[in-house]
Order: C-alpha cells, then sequence, then structure tokens
C-alpha cells in the first residue's frame, strides 16, 4: 500500500470524486434533491471523501476550486446525517478511520467483481435477443 499526497494524488480518485462533483453540481442546479442523494450515496462519498479530503479542501492542493460544490454538498450530507445520528449519539467521521476506509475499498473491490452482473448482461442480450426474434415472428 502507498499512501498518497496532495502533490502526487491518486489518478483513479479523480473519477470517482467527479462523478460526486456532477452529483452536487445536480443538486445545485435544483435537479436532484440533497436528501435523494445523501439517501443513495452517502455511505459511499463519504469515506471516500474523508480519505481525499486534503486533495478537496487542502490550501495546497490544485483542486480545492475545482471541487468546491462537492464540498458543499457533503456538508448538507453531513448536516443529514448529523441529524440521523442525534439520537444515537455518534460522531460520523469517527467511524472513518484509515483503516475502516480501507475495508471499504476492498469491500467494494471485491463487491464490484460480483458474477450477478455478468448475469445481469447475459440476461439483457437474452432479452433482447427474444424481443428481435418476436419482431422477425421467429
Amino acid at each position: 500500500m502507498k499512501l498518497w499526497t496532495v502533490e502526487e494524488p491518486p489518478v483513479n480518485a479523480f473519477e470517482v470524486l467527479d462523478f460526486y462533483e456532477h452529483l452536487s453540481l445536480l443538486v445545485k442546479k435544483g435537479h436532484l434533491d440533497v436528501y435523494d442523494v445523501w439517501h443513495t450515496f452517502y455511505e459511499w462519498a463519504q469515506p471516500v471523501y474523508v480519505d481525499m479530503q486534503p486533495l478537496i479542501e487542502s490550501e495546497e492542493s490544485a483542486y480545492t476550486e475545482h471541487y468546491r460544490d462537492l464540498q458543499r454538498m457533503m456538508r448538507q450530507m453531513d448536516e443529514i446525517q448529523i441529524d440521523r445520528m442525534q439520537t444515537q449519539k455518534g460522531e460520523h467521521r469517527a467511524l472513518w478511520t484509515p483503516e475502516r476506509i480501507i475495508e471499504h475499498y476492498q469491500y467494494e473491490l471485491k463487491a464490484s467483481g460480483r458474477p450477478r452482473r455478468v448475469r445481469r448482461r447475459h440476461q439483457t442480450q437474452g432479452t433482447a435477443t427474444r424481443l428481435r426474434d418476436d419482431a422477425r415472428g421467429k
């Protein structure tokens, strides 16, 4: 495992951060509701954000301005999470230690390779073939 720095960030992180930045722009423009984004994406966005926070928020980072909308949206989602956790008396960021972030990434890597996705594609192809054959009168 190699630790990253603000000067040498992990290149593959930008794809994920850009996705969340895009969501945050949609929230900012009113096309998506922040509660809905929180409900759907927070459990994945928060560990990535905590891990990449120096890249996103540090004054030394060249990307701080680029991810300004993401910063705003994460603060809004943190407020929703804090409201939800008040009954549990928990600290929402305390959950994401470096070890837990690594476990989260490892789980996501394992989960992303599950055969069910292949099965879905196969089922979709079968359906498309069936529809084509039905259209031809077979």
